[in-house]
């Protein structure tokens, strides 16, 4: 697990986002298996979360800070949602190179620890679609500078 902790103004941002996530992990379980939240009042909590993480992840995308900036590159890591996920690496990469290329570098290859929080593993995305989504934005920042010096 990572031994980096998250700086707390990041944390603030996303764990609001995460404890989301993580509630509709407890109530329905893992993607793709057997679920309570198939039909019934289980579907209309899932779909209150997924609206709220959905608002969540927009204002975060609105935040100019360098807290939400390292806290949405963390976020590349997490399953909160397909859209929720293209829209993350779109503003990553329209961050640019000066603002988030070292945290997509630093992150890379481990999320750092949530302070005062231990998520399930299950909560993560696939290894090789965290890889490929830090790649695909380091690639895109890289080429954007290397078009700007031409």
């Amino acid at each position: 697990m990572a031994t980096e902790v998250l700086p707390r103004r990041s944390a603030e941002l996303i764990i609001p986002i995460l404890d989301l996530r993580n509630e509709s992990l407890k109530e329905c379980g893992a993607p793709g298996k057997s679920s309570p939240c198939a039909d019934g009042p289980g579907l209309m909590h899932q779909e209150a979360r997924a609206r709220k993480i959905g608002r969540l992840v927009g204002r975060l995308i609105e935040n100019n800070t360098a807290a939400a900036d390292r806290a949405i590159i963390v976020l590349l890591h997490y399953d909160v949602g397909p859209s929720e996920a293209e829209d993350l690496l779109t503003s990553a990469i329209g961050r640019g190179k000066k603002r988030v290329l070292p945290y997509l570098l630093k992150y890379r290859d481990e999320p750092p620890q949530i302070p005062g929080r231990s998520y399930p593993e299950s909560m993560l995305n696939d290894r090789e679609f965290q890889r490929a989504m830090f790649d695909h934005a380091i690639k895109e920042i890289k080429d954007e500078k290397s078009r700007d010096q031409q």
